[in-house]
């Protein structure tokens, strides 16, 4: 089996002298971060809506506990894996490929609360995918950061990254609980769908310097990766 083949990007260094001589760095970033970062408000705030629902449906804390486990388990036992892949595969594929999967769940999701099919199975399995996909958003996201702008820049762009994670948590219950007052669940989750959209419309037209690594091929390189970023988390 071989790994896919995504498009290599030109190598760039923090100090390549486009960055100063071109002030378009700036939009291209804001543009990259702004729908990044409403890309995973989105997620974050239909997440919030589907664990409400859950709760008002069932009443059960253990069927939330479980749709708790599918939201983010994957997440977390995947996130290292996405790192891998970040590092060697061409991040902005990374984040167009997570953003499109994620929608077309929710889009799944819509369909089925609209036509009153819903099961509590759909849900989860969303959720999960959903999930995993995030985990390859996140590190695909962050790790383009430190590529979008230049050395005097890049504590700026490290700390408006941190501070995005952070709102994105905060913001998720009462912008959901929000939507929930105005639209019918239905709707409400159909924000998912065109934070999504934002998200991937600036990876179309704006391209994200990367090097590429390429030190070892094969399944069993990206094995060996992925244990070694789970050796240094833990560490």
């Amino acid at each position: 089996m071989t790994t896919p083949n995504f498009p290599e990007t030109k190598e760039t260094s923090f100090e390549d002298p486009f960055y100063h001589s071109n002030p378009q760095w700036r939009l291209r970033f804001w543009a990259i971060f702004s729908g990044q970062s409403l890309s995973l408000v989105g997620s974050a705030l239909t997440q919030f809506i589907l664990l409400w629902w859950i709760t008002d449906t069932t009443g059960s804390i253990a069927t939330l506990a479980i749709a708790g486990t599918a939201a983010l388990l994957p997440q977390a036992l995947i996130n290292p894996l996405g790192g891998t892949f970040a590092d060697r595969y061409s991040r902005r594929i990374l984040m167009i490929v997570a953003d499109t999967i994620s929608g077309l769940c929710m889009l799944v999701l819509i369909a089925l609360f609209l036509t009153e099919r819903i099961e509590l199975w759909h849900v989860f399995t969303m959720m999960f995918i959903r999930s995993t996909m995030h985990a390859f958003q996140m590190p695909a996201a962050s790790a383009s950061v430190a590529m979008l702008v230049p050395s005097s820049f890049l504590s700026r762009a490290a700390g408006l990254n941190q501070t995005m994670q952070g709102m994105t948590l905060v913001s998720a219950a009462p912008l959901g609980a929000l939507a929930m007052s105005v639209m019918p669940l239905g709707w409400a989750l159909s924000i998912d769908v065109f934070t999504a959209l934002l998200g991937c419309l600036p990876l179309l037209i704006y391209r994200i310097p990367q090097i590429l690594t390429h030190s070892r091929a094969g399944l069993s390189g990206i094995w060996g990766e992925f244990k070694e970023g789970v050796n240094a988390t833990l560490d």
